[in-house]
């Protein structure tokens, strides 16, 4: 991946599918993420931060919510406490996978939804999750 290309997730597309999972587990992070941008409401007193039983979860006021991977033992506890879903249970995991060398372009062809494609910039309505990925959720807006 080029220092200009950026990858475009489709959240409403892409949220569920897990057929990328064992391939591409990077990518789940980065959905993640995006689940979290779009979807949290940033409850003033989080149900889900109170949920966890060993603090992996903190939100800082005025900030996003923030998850500590080392911390976090996936017990779904904060998936089941969140009003919204934006702690979705199947993509939580006490292990993270780097999304450097993925070969998202494989990512792309594997995706039967279409919802992974990679472009030279975000796409119209897409927000950006770092330097190189942007994803959109249109039905999970605010």
């Amino acid at each position: 991946m080029s220092g200009t290309e950026i990858i475009n997730i489709d959240l409403d597309k892409c949220y569920g599918c897990r057929r990328c999972a064992d391939d591409f587990p990077g990518i789940y992070r980065i959905i993640e993420q995006g689940i979290r941008m779009i979807v949290c409401r940033h409850c003033e007193n989080p149900p889900c931060v109170a949920a966890c039983p060993v603090e992996a979860l903190e939100k800082e006021k005025g900030k996003d919510l923030k998850r500590h991977d080392m911390i976090c033992v996936s017990c779904k506890y904060c998936a089941a406490a969140c009003p919204v879903g934006a702690n979705p249970g199947e993509i939580l995991s006490y292990r993270n996978f780097p999304v450097h060398g993925t070969d998202f372009q494989k990512c792309v062809k594997m995706c039967k939804k279409g919802a992974v494609e990679i472009t030279g910039q975000a796409g119209e309505g897409y927000e950006m999750v770092g330097k190189r990925f942007a994803v959109k959720a249109d039905g999970w807006r605010k």
